[in-house]
């Protein structure tokens, strides 16, 4: 006879997320003790419940650039143009930032940390933004590319000539030197130090 051990994996979730979340080794051990010989149904504050669902949410759900931006101008109810004023960072950049229409690291890193200190962003939460947002730029890239750039070479015409491909050369082009990995990396230790001073 075999019996089904069934494992919920938002539960088990939760239990990491709670024993995460504990400040010392003690706390953990105490908390530990007590998932472990109690019965499966813990009770707890609405306070630690709401944390909990804040932490498995943002684990659950990663958020690019623009949307943290949008959603934390949103939280806070600021206007994009005293945004603006408060941080030197220009309307029509902060438009881009909050579509995810440019590469990160291409706005100054000062600005950018001007802007996070204001919004009260941590360092953690706006880097996985920023790796999301290159990751989803890197993708539209090679979307657009595949698309709009070189024809497969044994196709009738296929070759496009030097003077051809300059001219219908994307508009982002000559920014490779920001669209690879290495130099994001680069500007996120920086913003980094920038941040934690």
């Amino acid at each position: 006879m075999s019996t089904h051990n069934h494992i919920d994996i938002l539960d088990e979730s939760l239990k990491i997320l709670f024993l995460e979340s504990s400040d010392t080794d003690l706390d953990a051990e105490k908390e530990i003790s007590m998932i472990l010989s109690g019965p499966s149904v813990v009770e707890m504050s609405d306070t630690m419940h709401a944390k909990l669902m804040g932490q498995l949410h943002n684990a659950l759900v990663q958020l690019s650039l623009g949307q943290l931006l949008k959603e934390t101008i949103s939280v806070k109810k600021m206007e994009v143009g005293l945004l603006s004023d408060q941080t030197g960072v220009p309307v029509g950049v902060l438009k881009e930032l909050e579509e995810d229409a440019v590469f990160t690291n291409n706005v100054p890193i000062v600005l950018l940390q001007k802007l996070f200190s204001v919004l009260n962003i941590s360092f953690t939460s706006a880097e996985k933004a920023i790796r999301q947002t290159f990751q989803l730029l890197q993708d539209r890239l090679g979307t657009a590319t595949a698309v709009n750039g070189i024809a497969p070479a044994y196709k009738k015409g296929g070759f496009t000539s030097r003077e051809s491909y300059i001219k219908n050369m994307p508009k982002n082009s000559g920014k490779d030197l920001f669209q690879n990995e290495e130099a994001l990396n680069r500007y996120l230790s920086r913003l980094n130090e920038l941040m934690n001073d």
